[in-house]
């Protein structure tokens, strides 16, 4: 039973997943926009989910600093490792239009 958040460089808290079961996050993306929502999937969670809380709430701040991914073990008696994490960003496109656009690092 895990519990994953990200935690913003401003200190804002989004939850990702929490006591989920499962055997596992792999090749595991949480995006707004996915079609699944983090509360349907079971077994290995691969692909797209939409998080439990929206990441929506980091909107409108910096990307700017160090993000943390906080991964909690709430049952004892089974380990497990994290193998890799990426945080990507993306800003509206130029005239306000939906579309977004990649953010690279010389960016922020």
């Amino acid at each position: 039973d895990l519990s994953v958040r990200l935690v913003s460089p401003t200190g804002q808290i989004v939850q990702l997943f929490t006591r989920r079961g499962g055997t596992g996050l792999t090749a595991t993306t949480f995006d707004d926009a996915a079609s699944r929502a983090v509360g349907g999937g079971s077994g290995t969670f691969a692909g797209g989910f939409r998080p439990e809380q929206s990441l929506a709430a980091f909107d409108g701040r910096t990307a700017r600093g160090v993000w943390e991914l906080q991964v909690f073990d709430l049952a004892g008696g089974v380990t497990g490792r994290v193998n890799g994490v990426s945080l990507s960003f993306a800003r509206p496109a130029a005239g306000g239009a939906s579309a977004l656009q990649p953010l690279t690092a010389a960016d922020t």
